[in-house]
């Protein structure tokens, strides 16, 4: 069976969570800070950071669940969080991870039933993968996020988290699809 990992990557927080098998599923969180006025190089080693210490607990030819970048958004450090992406599926790649990007409407929707408007905000999800998911100890809104990114990635591959789910959830699946591995 092969490793899934739900990964909600982001500057301050970034959220893992592993499924080895139904018994041995792990989440994780890797803070970082950085400062407005950090140098160029400064910003670039806080990357690489975050990239190595995430990479630190995803094994390698797992099947990643990864948020899509949200190319709505504006706001400070834009093009940092641009950089970590990338830097993260490359790494990943080539450590023979698979990635499949999931937009956060399709998080959304999976998590509570709909992809956006009221009831839709970080902490309705948060609620939702708590009770869902009681004995993961999902402690904050980036362990929820790779929690529900895991689970969609488990269901994708057959091996659902959750015996049923309404089909308003169901419907994020839609256009979610786990590519043909080649064989190296």
């Amino acid at each position: 069976m092969t490793t899934i990992v739900g990964l909600d990557p982001s500057l301050t927080s970034t959220g893992i969570a592993v499924h080895r098998d139904a018994n041995d599923i792990r989440t994780h969180r890797i803070r970082s800070t950085g400062k407005k006025d950090a140098t160029w190089d400064d910003r670039a080693l806080r990357l690489a950071w975050i990239v190595a210490q995430t990479i630190d607990v995803i094994p390698n030819d797992a099947t990643v669940i990864m948020e899509a970048p949200s190319y709505g958004s504006v706001g400070g450090a834009q093009h940092d969080r641009s950089g970590l992406w990338w830097s993260l599926f490359r790494t990943l790649t080539d450590h023979g991870c698979t990635i499949i990007p999931v937009t956060p409407s399709q998080r959304m929707k999976y998590a509570v039933g709909k992809g956006g408007g009221k009831g839709c905000d970080k902490d309705n999800i948060l609620a939702a993968a708590i009770t869902r998911y009681p004995d993961l100890g999902i402690t904050g809104n980036d362990i929820a996020d790779a929690v529900i990114f895991m689970a969609i990635g488990c269901r994708l591959t057959g091996n659902p988290l959750e015996a049923s789910l309404p089909k308003t959830h169901l419907d994020a699946l839609a256009k979610i699809s786990l590519p043909e591995r080649t064989a190296a």
